[in-house]
């Protein structure tokens, strides 16, 4: 269960282009609410688990940044590509 839970963290952060969108600096938690159109209750729960993963970091101020992790797919263009793949092939 705890893979089909990491995968769909991994998968939401991909659908929502979170580690594109923090590539460049950590933003502030209201301005990934707007550029995602998730409620603040739905990027609450994400983040965290993203977090959690070490995809994501929380920030001073209130901000999100890339975590170790996440910062690493970004230098990989070709995983990021399989895995938007294996998101389609998974469905």
């Amino acid at each position: 269960a705890t893979g089909f839970v990491h995968t769909q963290v991994l998968f939401a952060c991909l659908r929502l282009n979170l580690f594109d969108l923090l590539k460049e600096e950590p933003l502030a938690f209201d301005a990934i609410v707007r550029r995602t159109g998730l409620t603040h209750d739905a990027l609450q729960r994400l983040i965290a688990a993203a977090v959690a993963l070490k995809l994501l970091e929380r920030r001073s101020g209130n901000r999100v940044g890339l975590g170790i992790l996440g910062g690493a797919l970004n230098g990989f263009p070709g995983v990021k590509a399989m895995m938007h793949h294996n998101q389609l092939l998974y469905r």
